[in-house]
C-alpha cells in the first residue's frame, strides 16, 4: 500500500507541474482562506475577483451577491449545481436601492472576454468536511470557485485503477458534497487513462478528450496531458464553461451534460464556416457529418446557442426528413430552453411553418 500511495503522490506531481505551465497559480491548501472546512469557496479570491470583473458596482452589492452565491439551497446538488451554473454562465442577479428606488443590477461571476480579469488557482489535498472528512487531490479554482476536481489512482493493481478514481469521485459527491455544488466537471486518471466526466455522469459517460487544438491526427494519443491542454487551457476552459456545459430535464431528472471534443472543434468550425459565408460566400456553409451515435443533435443544440451569441436574435429552421426525427430533435431542444434562453416551437405543417416564421 505503501508503493501505491507514493505512486499517486508522483502522478499528484506531474498533475500539478502540467497544470502550473498551463498557467495556474499553486497555493498550498493550508493558505487558502475561507471561514472553515466546511465552505469550499475561497471567498477572499472570489470577493477580489468579483470587484475587479465589476468595477462600477458598489461594494454592499458584491456582498450581496457573494450572499447569494455562498447560501445556493436548492434541493438536490443537481439542483443547486444547475443554479449555480446559471450564475457563472449568466450571472447574479442583485436587487437593491439606490437613492430610494429599486434596483437589479447583474454581478457577473466571470469575465469571459478578457481573460487575464479572471483568478486561476490550483491546489492539492484540499481538506473538506461534510458527513465525513476528505482530502480531494487536487482542486482547481476559477476566480475563488472550486470548479474542477481531480482524483487520481496508480493504476498498479486493480484495486487502484481508474474505476476505483470514478467510485472515489461519487463518493465525495456524497460525503462533501458542499463542495460539488460549485463543479463545472470532474476529472480521473490512473495515469495510462484520463477522463472528464459531470456530477451526474456514469463511468461510462466519464470520456477522454483526445486532442489539444481539433487536429485529429492526435486523437490516437489519449494521455493525460492531451487531456489536460486540451480543456484546462484558460480560454478553453472558460468557453467550455460558457457554450458548451448544459442541463437537460427528462423524466423528472437532471442530467448536467458537458460536450465532447469532437463536438467542441467540430462546432466552432462550423461557426466559423457560417460566417465566412455569410460574409464572403453565398451563403452555404458546408456539411457538419456526423457518425451514429455521436451526439448530433446536442452538437446543433450547441451550434445554435453560439450563433445566437454572435447574432442578433436570430431564427433557425431544422429541417428533417422523418417525423421521429423531427420529434426527437424537438425534443432535445425543448429539454434544453435554458441554456437556449428560448423556447423552441414545432411546426405541423407547410402552412403552420409559415405561420410561425411570420
Amino acid at each position: 500500500m505503501a508503493e501505491v500511495k507514493f505512486l499517486e503522490e508522483g502522478l499528484e506531481k506531474v498533475f500539478l507541474k502540467e497544470i502550473q505551465n498551463l498557467g495556474y497559480q499553486f497555493i498550498p491548501n493550508q493558505e487558502i482562506i475561507r471561514p472553515n472546512y466546511k465552505m469550499p469557496i475561497a471567498v477572499e479570491i472570489l470577493k477580489d475577483s468579483l470587484i475587479k470583473i465589476n468595477p462600477d458596482v458598489s461594494l454592499d452589492v458584491i456582498d450581496r451577491a457573494l450572499y447569494q452565491i455562498r447560501h445556493i439551497d436548492a434541493g438536490l446538488l443537481e439542483s443547486r449545481n444547475e443554479h449555480f451554473f446559471y450564475y457563472l454562465q449568466s450571472g447574479v442577479e442583485v436587487s437593491h436601492y439606490e437613492e430610494g428606488k429599486q434596483k437589479t443590477t447583474r454581478i457577473h461571476l466571470v469575465d469571459y472576454q478578457i481573460i487575464d480579469k479572471n483568478n486561476f488557482v490550483v491546489t492539492n489535498q484540499y481538506t473538506m468536511i461534510g458527513k465525513e472528512q476528505k482530502r480531494p487531490d487536487i482542486v482547481l479554482f476559477l476566480n475563488g470557485l472550486p470548479i474542477v476536481v481531480i482524483e487520481l489512482k496508480s493504476a498498479t493493481t486493480t484495486q487502484a485503477d481508474i474505476s476505483s478514481a470514478y467510485r472515489q469521485i461519487k463518493n465525495y459527491q456524497y460525503d462533501i458534497e458542499e463542495l460539488f455544488v460549485y463543479n463545472a466537471f470532474n476529472i480521473i486518471s490512473d495515469f495510462t487513462h484520463t477522463k472528464v466526466g459531470t456530477i451526474t455522469s456514469n463511468e461510462s459517460w466519464y470520456k477522454e478528450w483526445k486532442t489539444t487544438d481539433g487536429n485529429y491526427e492526435s486523437t490516437r494519443f489519449a494521455d493525460y496531458s492531451t487531456l489536460l491542454r486540451g480543456i484546462l487551457q484558460k480560454n478553453r476552459l472558460l468557453d467550455i464553461i460558457k457554450n458548451f456545459i448544459l442541463f437537460e430535464h427528462r423524466d423528472g431528472n437532471t442530467v448536467k451534460i458537458m460536450g465532447q471534443y469532437h463536438q467542441y472543434f467540430a462546432v466552432h468550425k462550423a461557426v466559423q464556416s457560417t460566417f465566412q459565408a455569410m460574409e464572403e460566400g453565398d451563403g452555404r456553409g458546408g456539411v457538419f457529418w456526423h457518425t451514429q451515435g455521436s451526439g448530433k443533435s446536442l452538437s446543433m443544440v450547441f451550434y445554435t446557442q453560439l450563433v445566437t451569441r454572435k447574432l442578433h436574435q436570430p431564427t433557425f429552421v431544422i429541417l428533417t426528413d422523418r417525423n421521429n426525427l423531427d420529434d426527437q430533435l424537438y425534443g432535445q431542444f425543448s429539454r434544453v430552453q435554458e441554456f437556449l434562453r428560448q423556447t423552441p416551437l414545432q411546426a405541423n405543417s407547410r402552412a403552420h411553418l409559415k405561420e410561425l416564421l411570420n
